[in-house]
């Protein structure tokens, strides 16, 4: 009987691919794969944190007012911030070129980061977007032996980002 409910829960996940999140006061939203859950034990400064722990798959969303930052900040000065704290926590990552893209109208970067963390051998991709109002890093990472099997869901979410269109301009 165990193994029945298994299989139509294994079935049911199947059926429904993605779910949508929306944060900081529902002015953001993604879409992230079904079998992965919300979290709250990733990074406490995290504006949303997802993962799961058996494909060893995470992501975190952290958001920043432009309004607290330097009047002068740009998208690669916030990128180079954020990535240096990351390096800073795990001195053994090495960063690659960085990418430029457009997500859903934002201007965005990507860097993929690879090394140590502790013991375990980790490849990062941190993204930065940047709105009117906010600069937003986004961070996916697995270990290095299970990011190939993850890319294709760290890509659809990352590329999911976008302003929720009923909330746009606003900020509570």
């Amino acid at each position: 009987m165990r193994w029945l409910c298994l299989v139509f829960v294994l079935l049911g996940a199947c059926g429904s691919k993605t779910k949508q999140v929306c944060f900081l006061d529902d002015a953001y939203c993604l879409d992230y794969p079904a079998s992965w859950s919300v979290r709250k034990d990733l990074n406490k400064s995290a504006n949303l944190q997802l993962g799961n722990n058996f494909a060893e798959a995470y992501l975190i969303v952290i958001s920043e007012s432009k309004a607290s930052l330097r009047e002068d900040m740009n998208l690669q000065d916030f990128s180079r911030i954020t990535r240096g704290f990351l390096e800073k926590a795990h001195p053994d990552l090495h960063s690659y070129e960085p990418e430029f893209m457009t997500i859903n109208g934002l201007a965005a970067l990507r860097y993929t980061l690879k090394g140590r963390a502790g013991d375990l051998r980790l490849k990062y991709w941190h993204y930065s977007l940047e709105d009117e109002t906010h600069f937003h890093q986004i961070l996916i990472w697995s270990l290095q032996d299970t990011f190939g099997k993850n890319q294709l869901d760290f890509e659809r979410t990352a590329l999911s980002f976008r302003r929720n269109s009923g909330n746009a301009g606003q900020e509570k």
